[in-house]
């Protein structure tokens, strides 16, 4: 029975999931944040200030707060839901340890990590459509409206550990340009945060207006 007092994360793996492959062959749930260090001991200002000075350009303590809660706030029994993109399933699994800084990780470039137990998968196409604009959105990570209802789904996506396979390997988008209907190219930048390639226009600092 799940302890209500546990919460449900949607946490993001890169731009699609492409590196949800190596969390789950690796049993944890993993964040990028490449310029900050060890982050256990780190206040939100320090995060904010390590992504400054690794080059992020980013002020904003809503991106540094992710991280924060990743450390502080998520525990051990909370539910982790992640999508990935190129196979449209979402997998499921509980929270198994404390934060641990890993480096060299075994999830490239992801160094902040939280052990998992991942125990299900379910095609996103079973979802409603209400439940699949909260797993879109683009925060690396948040606390997913409608609880119950995730706790829920995820009973439904139990499956036997023999049949629980990693989703298949993707890579990344590069940041660069791309081609309007009009012919007209138009600059995109890649978000340090969520990983995915927006307009240049709502990117500033290297951080998306969605994950400001």
């Amino acid at each position: 029975m799940t302890d209500e007092s546990a919460t449900a994360w949607l946490v993001r793996t890169g731009e699609g999931g492409y590196a949800l492959t190596d969390c789950v062959i690796a049993s944890v749930a993993a964040l990028r944040y490449e310029a900050v260090p060890d982050a256990r001991d780190l206040s939100v200002a320090e995060i904010v200030d390590a992504l400054k000075e690794g080059g992020a350009k980013s002020s904003s303590e809503t991106v540094a707060t992710m991280l924060h809660r990743f450390v502080h706030e998520v525990r051990d029994g909370d539910l982790v839901v992640t999508p990935h993109a190129g196979s449209r399933i979402v997998y499921f699994g509980t929270i198994a340890g404390p934060y641990d800084f890993v480096d060299p990780s075994p999830v490239k470039d992801f160094r902040h990590h939280r052990e998992v137990s991942w125990f299900g998968q379910l095609d996103r196409d079973e979802l409603p459509e209400e439940r699949l604009v909260d797993i879109d959105r683009q925060p690396t990570l948040y606390e997913l409206p409608e609880q119950s209802y995730w706790w829920e789904v995820s009973e439904e996506a139990d499956v036997a550990p023999s049949e629980l396979r990693p989703p298949p390997r993707s890579q990344p988008k590069t940041a660069g340009k791309a081609s309007s209907a009009r012919g007209v190219d138009v600059k995109h930048a890649l978000c340090e945060v969520c990983g995915i390639e927006k307009p240049a226009q709502i990117v500033e600092g290297g951080v998306c207006a969605d994950c400001r």
